[in-house]
């Protein structure tokens, strides 16, 4: 488990997905600054970041977090991660957030739903007792999105790791979200893949995948 935010760097990074290989890459992400990976469709912005998670295997090249092998240092419980598939469970909106620190208070739950951008879900259901079902009825993408954001927010971890956060907001959401991740992000080490300039904008670097 992480204690502070880490230095990440990946030399000759391929990664084999769905019969496909991409890379190689060589990416570089200091510690403590926000990093944005660009590159066009299909280039493997998302897979970096998966290799990271440790959700796709490596099949060549290495990835180090402040100089140590990934598989020797390990990142459970580490990473605040916002992901492309929002995943739901039978449950309430609570308890649904909750997944991300188990044994966070109502409090820290209700702030972080309020700062992704949950506040009119809340107010025109039944606040932090709405009842999901797993296959997020009712939800629109935005609205599973943003449930997403608000675990990311509430674990606060050091390491950040952001696929299209804003994708599938609306203008007025996604500029609340926005101004609350900028906050959160602050000082953390983050990996952004984004096609929302100006939550690009925000980075401290930028790396081009061929």
């Amino acid at each position: 488990v992480l204690d502070r935010p880490p230095a990440i760097r990946a030399e000759g990074l391929c990664v084999d997905y769905d019969g496909v290989r991409v890379g190689p890459f060589d990416i570089d992400c200091p510690a403590g600054c926000i990093t944005a990976i660009e590159g066009a469709t299909g280039t493997g912005k998302s897979t970096v970041l998966h290799a990271l998670l440790g959700t796709v295997s490596v099949s060549a090249g290495r990835i180090a977090i402040d100089g140590h092998p990934l598989e020797n240092r390990g990142l459970r419980g580490s990473v605040s991660w916002v992901g492309q598939a929002v995943s739901i469970l039978s449950g309430t909106l609570a308890e649904n957030i909750r997944l991300a620190r188990p044994g966070a208070s109502d409090e820290a739950v209700l702030d972080a739903a309020r700062r992704a951008g949950l506040t009119a879900v809340m107010e025109a259901r039944e606040g932090l007792a709405t009842w999901l079902d797993v296959e997020g009825a009712g939800l629109s993408g935005g609205e599973r999105r943003r449930i997403g954001i608000a675990r990311a927010l509430l674990r606060d971890a050091p390491l950040w790791l952001l696929d299209e956060p804003t994708a599938d907001l609306d203008a007025a959401t996604a500029e609340v979200v926005l101004h609350a991740l900028r906050s959160a992000m602050a000082g953390r080490t983050v990996l952004l893949v984004t096609h929302d300039p100006l939550l690009a904008a925000t980075a401290d670097n930028r790396i081009a995948l061929p």
